[in-house]
């Protein structure tokens, strides 16, 4: 029985499939740990005791059991123990996304576990057949089928949801948002891959590839690679692994056995190692390492390398011979691809917004904002504004407060606090200190160059008498800014409520807020020093399937 649980799932193929699928789980680990650490080190090179302090971190342990399974299936292969592990864990980690603003909410993560579930379901069907000595090889094809079917429906939606006036719209378009940060990361390499996007040109390309996925699947895998790669360089790493691990299967079985490995692995590394150490000495940013930018693009020059030594021809799905699928495995598979269709439909429907791949899209599916080009606002079940506070006025202020006791201070200690503020930095500093009858006065931002000298002063009175009279700080302009843009006029989930509130206490801020939610009025002055207000907050659900925040006037801006 328990040989049974981990013995392989299919042929050679499935088992790339699966230890890619593990890989790309895996990825995530490596991308938050440079993510986390962006904006605290200066570099960020992985080190091992670096990374066992940023595993806390990370999030709670189905996270960590998520990644441990896809570790598992690196290390020992698809089989129904590492396939229920990776399903079982990414299930729980979707769930509790779905319920918890303060998690992303990434797209991908329903793959991880339709996936596995759907692979063992077909496998399920063909293992009542095993009297037939090609068992093992009908199973490898409808585990590669699942795979297919899953990244065409993927794909189509994606382009599907971008079918609407705001992604079309170059001033808001996430398409110039994703422009900017290739920009941003590669320099002069980004401005040339820019240069040739545009809104149109994203949505015929990934509607193209859903059909060549189909039609021409030798051909999908270097569309993918080649898609993907830079929106993974960016912004996306797992998505970006996940996609183009599930066009691999696109390729013949033929194509995984010892035969052709040597020509593939040459071709690999002939692109691999140069794009790697070209694209390592260029990259401008802090949000990959060198590991992460080896990774993916390790995931798109092998399926580059592998489409280039293939013995399927460039267009036409040609069949793989010996290996008919019994009716029920394609009814399994078919049942599969509708409930993704369904699961795509849903934010029409009014259900939810979030892994349904409607991510990028700048899509709007409430009353207010309704902007598919394609599908009519009378398919909605359920009203989606309901759910949101209309925020009708929002104004956030910047008050004083003391971060120091008055009185007698040691320098040490000062010194220290001061250098705290002045690297966190967006906060102005009110500061008077006596040492020796001499008088020490500091006001201006917390990172401005003169509060080093101040703090090298009072260092160097390091046993002298001090005596502290004022220390007090507030939030400069730019800092309060950045929460008016969260608190301004719109239409906030109360998931996102929460958590700009959140955000806000603590800060010295006051808030002064009117807002209608559930057809009810709301005024509040001084919110958060409103028991009644705290009371409110507290009450609110805290799902995430819905955007966080939509525009109340004017063009959607883009939106995950």
């Amino acid at each position: 029985m328990l040989r049974r649980l981990f013995e392989p799932l299919g042929l050679r193929r499935s088992q790339v499939l699966w230890r890619g699928t593990g890989l790309a789980a895996v990825l995530v680990w490596i991308a938050s740990y440079h993510f986390a650490f962006r904006d605290t080190h200066r570099s960020i090179p992985l080190s091992w005791n670096a990374f066992v302090r940023f595993l806390p971190e990370f999030g709670p342990p189905a996270d960590h059991l998520m990644v441990l399974a896809g570790l598992l299936l690196v290390v020992l292969g698809g089989s129904v123990a590492t396939l229920l592990a990776m399903g079982i864990t990414s299930l729980v980690v979707t769930v509790g996304v779905a319920g918890d603003l303060e998690r992303f909410a990434a797209a991908e993560l329903p793959l991880f576990f339709v996936l596995p579930f759907g692979a063992l379901v077909v496998a399920a069907f063909e293992r009542g057949r095993d009297g037939d000595g090609d068992a093992r090889a009908r199973r490898d094809a409808a585990i590669a089928r699942v795979f297919r079917v899953t990244l065409a429906t993927s794909l189509a939606f994606s382009a599907f949801h971008k079918l609407n006036r705001d992604f079309f719209n170059v001033d808001v378009s996430c398409v110039t948002q994703i422009e900017a940060w290739l920009i941003g990361a590669w320099g002069p390499a980004g401005e040339a891959l820019a240069a040739v996007g545009s809104p149109l040109q994203t949505v015929l390309m990934e509607g193209l590839l859903a059909v060549l996925v189909v039609v021409a699947p030798r051909a999908a895998v270097v569309g993918v690679a080649l898609f993907f790669a830079p929106l993974g360089l960016v912004a996306a790493s797992r998505i970006t692994a996940i996609m183009m691990v599930m066009s691999w299967a696109g390729l013949p079985r033929a194509d995984f056995e010892r035969g052709r490995e040597r020509r593939r692995w040459i071709v690999f590394a002939a692109l691999w190692l140069p794009l790697v150490a070209i694209s390592c000495a260029i990259y401008r940013v802090r949000d990959l390492g060198p590991e992460g930018i080896a990774l993916i693009e390790a995931f798109a020059v092998f399926g580059i390398a592998s489409a280039l030594t293939s013995g399927r021809p460039w267009f036409g799905a040609e069949r793989e011979r010996g290996v008919p699928l019994a009716r029920s495995t394609r009814r399994a598979i078919a049942g599969t691809a509708l409930l993704l269709v369904l699961n795509g439909l849903t934010p029409y429907f009014g259900f939810k917004y979030n892994f349904s791949f409607a991510m990028w899209s700048n899509l709007r599916v409430d009353a207010v904002g309704w902007n598919s080009f394609v599908v009519p606002r009378a398919v909605r079940f359920v009203a989606v504004e309901e759910r949101y506070l209309a925020i009708e006025h929002a104004e956030v202020t910047a008050r004083y407060r003391r971060f120091a006791p008055r009185g007698p201070v040691e320098a040490a200690a000062l010194a220290e606090v001061l250098r705290t503020f002045a690297a966190r930095g967006g906060f102005v500093l009110d500061l008077v200190l006596v040492a020796g009858g001499e008088r020490i006065e500091y006001a201006g931002d917390a990172g401005a160059e003169r509060l080093s000298e101040v703090i090298e002063r009072i260092e160097a009175l390091a046993g002298d008498e001090l005596e502290l009279r004022r220390a007090r700080m507030k939030p400069n302009r730019e800092y309060v800014s950045h929460y008016d843009w969260r608190l301004e006029p719109s239409f906030f989930s109360p998931a996102r409520f929460r958590q700009a509130i959140g955000d806000l206490r603590g800060q010295g801020f006051q808030v002064d807020l009117s807002f209608r939610y559930r057809r009810e009025d709301y005024v509040f002055v001084d919110a958060l020093t409103d028991d009644g207000f705290a009371a409110f907050v507290e009450s609110l659900p805290k799902g995430n399937l819905d955007p966080g925040k939509l525009d109340a006037t004017g063009p959607q801006r883009c939106l995950h």
